[in-house]
């Protein structure tokens, strides 16, 4: 438009093409931003778990008792138990739960994770560990696990972790990408 001298500001054209172009960067924006979002909040999720893990088994060493993390489908929460005498489970501190939008689960994964690679993936949500803190199974006598597999994911987005526990009892955190498990922490 013209513009008689002295006016200043802008034109309506003008503020209708800013106004059209910030509609445009924030569509494209926001779904990025939220999947990000996501995918922290799915490996906040499983850092906890990861760190769980490592507690429960300093729990089986320092007490020298048997000690298991356990996981709920139904709370999304997990919580350590340490063997008290006469056999019993006691739980030791409070539970720690998902984050919003984050579950036990592997979603579309066809093979496990970790020592159950090359398998149909299979969810422990009891891991158990000895005085030793190695993995243990709940036979009698118990006999030493290397498969123990945890699985998380993402209710809206893709995302899956798996926290594998070693024979050794070391846990390690794998992450899916669309055909296969990659190690993230070993």
């Amino acid at each position: 438009m013209l513009r008689k001298s002295g006016e200043t500001g802008f034109s309506l054209l003008e503020v209708l093409v800013v106004a059209a172009l910030s509609i445009i960067v924030t569509a494209i924006a926001v779904p990025n931003a939220l999947n990000a979002l996501d995918a922290y909040r799915v490996r906040s999720s499983v850092e906890s778990i990861y760190s769980q893990i490592g507690l429960a088994r300093m729990r089986a060493v320092g007490d020298f008792a048997h000690s298991r993390l356990v996981c709920s489908t139904s709370t999304n929460s997990c919580h350590i138990e340490v063997q008290k005498e006469g056999g019993s489970y006691q739980q030791e501190g409070g539970d720690v739960y998902l984050n919003h939008g984050v579950s036990f689960g592997y979603g579309s994964a066809s093979s496990g994770a970790g020592n159950q690679s090359g398998n149909s993936p299979t969810q422990d949500l009891t891991i158990y560990f000895n005085s030793r803190g190695m993995p243990i199974d709940t036979n009698t006598p118990p006999g030493f696990v290397s498969d123990y597999v945890l699985y998380v994911q993402s209710s809206v987005y893709a995302h899956y972790y798996a926290i594998g526990i070693s024979g050794n009892g070391k846990p390690s955190i794998y992450r899916y990408d669309t055909s296969s498990w990659t190690t993230e922490v070993n």
